[in-house]
């Protein structure tokens, strides 16, 4: 038994996974957990989906077998008939996934292959209209930009993958990674009538502002 997920194996929880985990293989054996009340099952339930979900996120080797404890209803969802006998614990039933056999892609990225660089500059003029009770008002040029300096991120898969799964891949690495640069129109006006910059007690101040990205045809 993993240590890393079961870390006390005579728990109730754990007792009743194991219950469903024999049953699915022993069809034939009697569970005393069929009787428990149906607010406790599903407590444990719960209990036993969080910690096998928390062991199936954490970093690490690939784990060939996935469980999935679920209620029996649920199972005509997934590829179970009603009138198939499959077998159940007070109403649960454990589902296995065998995933030795899949491939997983391995984007194989680090901080050396791609450097991501972002430029942004900006001009700004402003002045005060003393007619308009010392209204500010400010007008702002810029631009920026991103790309990359060494490599577009492309995913390192396995060759035996279709080529239709490496662009589906490659779309989602572009949609990730987008390069592009855009110039902008700004403009503020706004009053501060406050006391004190940065401890006021009384006044108020008010800005509006608005930006205004022009397209670029990027390619």
């Amino acid at each position: 038994m993993n240590k890393a997920v079961v870390t006390k194996p005579n728990s109730l929880q754990w007792q009743f996974f194991m219950g469903c985990v024999n049953k699915l293989f022993n069809p034939e054996i009697k569970s005393r957990f069929n009787s428990l009340p149906n607010p406790n099952k599903a407590q444990l339930k719960f209990e036993v989906e969080d910690k096998l979900k928390k062991f199936y996120l954490k970093p690490g080797r690939k784990i060939n077998f996935v469980f999935q404890l679920i209620h029996k209803k649920d199972l005509r969802n997934i590829f179970i008939d009603d009138d198939d006998p499959y077998p159940d614990v007070g109403g649960y039933s454990v589902l296995i996934r065998d995933t030795s056999k899949e491939l997983t892609p391995n984007h194989n990225l680090t901080e050396k292959d791609i450097k991501e660089n972002m430029k942004s500059a900006s001009v700004s003029l402003g002045w005060i209209a003393e007619k308009l009770n010392f209204t500010k008002f400010i007008s702002i040029i810029g631009y920026e930009s991103i790309d990359y300096s060494k490599r577009k991120p492309t995913p390192a898969l396995n060759k035996v993958i279709n080529p239709k799964i490496q662009l589906e891949y490659q779309s989602i690495l572009d949609s990730r990674f987008p390069a592009g640069r855009v110039p902008w129109l700004g403009f503020q006006a706004g009053q501060d009538f406050r006391n004190h910059p940065l401890h006021p007690s009384r006044g108020y101040q008010w800005l509006f502002q608005s930006k205004l990205g022009i397209p670029c045809n990027d390619k």
